[in-house]
């Protein structure tokens, strides 16, 4: 989460040094966003792997820790198996993290035009992160889902009580199979827990990370 706010942060600043950030603010946020997103990812997915198989897993089985997790995948799916569902991982959290920030800074940029003021209060930022966190995570939540279920492929031993298993050659075929066999509903099946989470931290993320700003230039 911050790793991502640290790059995004970074590449924002670097990115102004370039004419045509400088002068398109909103393009600026967006593929910052998308950049630091597919950034944190790449560097998670072993661990979003591991997260989400202890989820799926049947009560007293599958794996004891997350050590004996990481080394059984590696042991029997090889280095790969870490990296199970990075494809959609990434293509569902650039965009994610771009229509996130773009969305953050485009409320807050309107707010303060409409507001006529120059500083945000709390709560604004809260609401906006908040809201931004939804519309990113509705957007690309088919994404989110295919990303799980490839994460669980090759676990099927140990998870047998937790509904079906879907096998799929890739993120294609799992989103292709997903819609023949459950329709558009399938593709947003637990939707409503996932906005409500990403909406919190979203809304957590910027409020912190805008404090953190702050208090990081008073001190310069």
């Amino acid at each position: 989460g911050f790793g991502q706010f640290a790059a995004y942060d970074n590449f924002n600043r670097h990115s102004r040094k370039i004419k045509f950030f400088e002068e398109h603010s909103d393009i600026r946020h967006i593929v910052g966003g998308g950049v630091a997103g597919a950034f944190g990812m790449s560097i998670a997915t072993p661990f979003d792997v591991v997260r989400t198989r202890f989820i799926a897993q049947d009560h007293n089985t599958g794996y004891k820790s997350i050590f004996d997790a990481l080394s059984s995948i590696i042991r029997k799916e090889g280095v790969r198996g870490l990296f199970r569902g990075l494809v959609p991982s990434v293509t569902a959290i650039a965009p994610n993290a771009a229509i996130q920030f773009g969305t953050y800074n485009f409320l807050l940029e309107r707010y303060k035009t409409f507001m006529e003021v120059d500083q945000i209060s709390r709560h604004i930022i809260l609401m906006a992160g908040t809201f931004s966190g939804i519309i990113a995570k509705t957007c690309i939540y088919p994404l989110d889902l295919t990303k799980k279920r490839l994460q669980i492929q090759d676990f099927q031993t140990h998870r047998t009580t937790y509904g079906k298993n879907i096998m799929t050659t890739g993120m294609l075929d799992c989103l292709r199979k997903t819609f023949v066999e459950e329709r558009l509903s399938g593709l947003y099946k637990g939707l409503s827990p996932a906005v409500i989470k990403s909406g919190m931290m979203s809304g957590f993320y910027f409020f912190f990370y805008e404090e953190i700003i702050t208090a990081f230039n008073k001190r310069i």
